[in-house]
């Protein structure tokens, strides 16, 4: 099989399958348009790294005590226990122990406020058009690229080799 050959090749189709099955039919349902499609998918990728980032930030000042050091705790029981919190527990705790900067923080919350806007039932809630930061490029710009990926960046060189381990040498 060649790179080449893509999935409308591969299924007989004369579209992208998952975009005719799948993609089209959830944007008809959430009545959304492609352009807020890809701004969702987006926010969804970044709040997923985020919540790993703030994950490990936790996990690491909890094991280590104070946020550096030497391993003092069982680090996969204090793994597990913090998995179970939610999101925004896990960034409380780590802004109020100081793991996180507060404006590191008020970015990664932004950015979680939002995500929760979209993904979560609002009974007033009609279309994505009633949400503010997803109705245009500039807006959605300001909360997923410019504060969301300015928290990415800041808690990824904070966390250093552990979120980035270094190559391994041959």
């Amino acid at each position: 099989m060649t790179d080449d050959v893509g999935l409308p090749q591969l299924s007989g189709r004369d579209e992208d399958p998952l975009e005719a099955v799948i993609l089209r039919p959830l944007r008809e349902v959430l009545d959304i348009n492609p352009e807020q499609w890809t701004s969702l998918t987006q926010l969804i990728t970044l709040h997923m790294l985020l919540d790993r980032l703030v994950t490990l930030k936790v996990i690491y000042g909890v094991s280590t005590g104070k946020g550096g050091g030497k391993r003092i705790a069982n680090v996969s029981r204090i793994e597990k226990r913090v998995a179970r919190l939610s999101f925004d527990h896990r960034l409380q705790i780590a802004e109020a122990a100081g793991w996180i900067a507060p404006d590191v923080a008020a970015d990664v919350a932004a950015v979680n406020s939002l995500r929760n806007k979209l993904l979560h039932f609002h009974p007033g809630r009609h279309s994505f058009e009633d949400i503010p930061e997803i109705a245009s490029a500039e807006a959605f710009f300001d909360v997923v690229a410019r504060r969301g990926l300015l928290a990415f960046n800041a808690l990824r060189e904070e966390l250093g080799p552990l979120f980035n381990p270094p190559a391994p040498t041959s």
